[in-house]
Parts: structure tokens; sequence; C-alpha cells
């Protein structure tokens, strides 16, 4: 006698997302230790375990009838519908420890959450993940995060100090500044951070 559901695929139809990912976060916590033994990975330095990436990726779909458009088509103007695949992944390990897919119009920086973060993590991240709320956040509980300062940011600088290497030449600037951020209807939101100047001696070679 045939059933109703005859494949796998047939039943998983009728399956909430919410159970996809219970599957994967258990499998996660069950067997996330074990990625990280990798031979690639046995002389890692100790902070390497306390890096995380974080980072998105957009499959382009033309349907904006299911997935809201992002961006612009060069020959059509036309928005391309798509699905953004936001990944966070421990340096050491292989496979992502939080996976979410949303349509591809969605701001990066929602996948960016302080609560979930411990004293001494290492966030690494591009400026679509740049939220100063969350950066002030993270900061009283010692988190480090590492990004690209965005263009536009008023920045006030409380410490400049520069290492020469023994020819005179700059190889690291260390900035101690203030960034202020004018939140809509809210008080001006105030965060320290530092911005760090790492110059390329083999490129300065060349140029020599």
């Amino acid at each position: 006698m045939m059933t109703s559901r005859s494949t796998l695929s047939d039943a998983n139809k009728r399956r909430p997302e919410a159970v996809f990912e219970c599957i994967y976060r258990d499998l996660y916590a069950t067997y996330h230790n074990q990625l990280s033994l990798d031979s690639r990975f046995q002389n890692e330095p100790k902070w390497m375990k306390r890096l995380q990436i974080i980072d998105s990726t957009t499959i382009s779909l033309f349907s904006n009838l299911l997935f809201k458009g992002v961006g612009r088509h060069p020959k059509t103007g036309k928005k391309k519908g798509g699905i953004k695949v936001h990944t966070v992944t421990h340096a050491n390990e292989s496979v992502p420890s939080d996976i979410k897919f949303t349509s591809a119009a969605t701001n990066d920086s929602f996948m960016l959450n302080p609560t979930s973060l411990s004293k001494s993590d290492i966030m690494t991240m591009n400026r679509a993940y740049i939220d100063y709320v969350k950066l002030e956040q993270m900061t009283p509980k010692g988190v480090i995060y590492v990004t690209k300062m965005k263009r536009n940011l008023k920045d006030c600088i409380l410490n400049d100090t520069i290492s020469q290497t023994p020819n005179g030449f700059m190889e690291i600037r260390i900035q101690q500044v203030c960034f202020t951020k004018q939140q809509p209807k809210e008080e001006t939101l105030i965060h320290k951070a530092r911005i760090i100047t790492h110059v390329d001696q083999k490129k300065i070679g060349k140029l020599t």
C-alpha cells in the first residue's frame, strides 16, 4: 500500500523551519568540540579559539514576488530578488555555529547579538554589521571586535601613538578615539574605540 508521503522531501515540506533549526543546533552542540580537532588547527594560537567570523552572502533570484529585492540590475535597472545567508563561524571550526536565511534586503547587523557573547570573544566583521548601540553594549562585557570604520562617522582623537621601524618608517599607529552618533529621538551615543593602522613594509620596500 502506497503512503501519502512517499519521500522525506514530501514530509519536510510540511515541517516548520524551527524543526530544522533545532536539529542543526543539537548536532552542533553535540559535535562542535570535535570540529576543532582538525590537524590544521593543532598548533593554533590561543586567540584563534575566541575568534568568530560573521558574514553573509546573497543568492540572487529574479522573483520579487517571493523575495524582496536588493540592489539594481545593471541593464534593466530593476531590483533583483534574493535570499541572504547569514553565518557566524568560529575560526578554529569548519562549520558555522549559527545560520539564518532572510530576504536579500535584510540588514546584516541583526546577526550581531551582544547577549550571546562572552568576555574575551573576538568578533570580526565588515561595515555592514556596524551598529553603534550594539558595539557599545559589547565593550563593557570585554568583547573585542574588529571591523572597518565607516567614512561618514565623526570621531575625536584622544590619544595617538606611532611605532617606527629602525629605518624610520611608520610601522603601527594606534589611535584612541571617541565616536559620536546621533540617535533618532534619543541622546547622542558616545562610543570609545581604537583605530589601528598597520603598514605593509614589503609594499613600502617596493615603492622605495
